[in-house]
């Protein structure tokens, strides 16, 4: 079940690995790879992790709109605003933060 969220956790790794390299003085983007690879390496068990797996790629769920945007800024948060203890933390942050999107979108009511 957790394939999908330990490929993207790899692929942003890597991103914070070039990024590592890039600004060298600043320790965070090796700390943050560290993290992802760790978190990639566990198997996720949580009903959200379970929620995400059933809507990758499924257009017709409501929370889908904003799914890339969110997945991607709540990996980028990972060693710098989000400390996950586990891989299924990671994937309640991304249904959470997608259940409050929609919420956002939400039209305002007018009387």
């Amino acid at each position: 079940m957790s394939n999908f969220l330990s490929y993207i956790l790899n692929k942003k790794a890597d991103w914070r690995e070039r990024q590592a390299v890039r600004y060298r003085e600043d320790p965070r983007n090796a700390a943050a790879a560290e993290l992802m690879r760790r978190l990639a390496d566990e198997e996720a068990t949580s009903e959200a992790a379970n929620q995400l797996y059933e809507m990758e790629g499924d257009v017709e769920n409501e929370l889908y709109e904003h799914y890339d945007e969110v997945v991607n800024d709540v990996l980028t948060d990972i060693g710098f605003r989000f400390a996950p203890a586990s891989i299924d933390e990671v994937a309640e942050r991304i249904l959470s933060s997608l259940e409050y999107s929609k919420t956002l979108a939400a039209p305002v009511r007018t009387a």
